[in-house]
């Protein structure tokens, strides 16, 4: 049995059923610019909501780096990853630098809503 290499395998099966061999497609098309919302580059974030990695006690830590925000809830996501809710949201810059002064606190970001298709409605929401 002969084997044939992919692209001349290829060849003969469009010259067997009458189409001509497409072109070389050249190179890729330029990547579609990012979409952002009007809350920013990612997308709407959840108000006074905000995924912070602990390193130890999430209740201390928490409490000394955005205590002065009214911490509302701390809820363990997964592993070290958990969701804090503050009463007064000053801000993502501002929740930076607090939790900087944290030696427990390794990352934080603000909650951000994600979607599969920027633009449509999440069904249910």
């Amino acid at each position: 049995m002969h084997r044939l290499p992919g692209t001349a395998l290829l060849a003969w099966s469009l010259a067997a059923c009458g189409l001509p061999p497409a072109e070389s497609p050249g190179p890729p098309p330029a990547a579609a610019p990012p979409v952002e919302s009007r809350a920013g580059p990612r997308g709407e974030r959840v108000a006074g909501e905000y995924l912070v990695h602990v390193d130890g006690d999430a209740a201390a830590a928490v409490t000394a780096a955005f205590g002065a925000f009214g911490v509302v809830a701390v809820r363990r996501v997964s592993g070290r990853v958990h969701l804090v809710r503050l009463e007064r949201d000053p801000g993502p810059e501002a929740v930076a630098a607090a939790a900087a002064g944290v030696p427990a606190i390794g990352a934080v970001q603000p909650n951000y809503r994600y979607r599969a298709f920027p633009g449509r409605p999440t069904p249910g929401r």
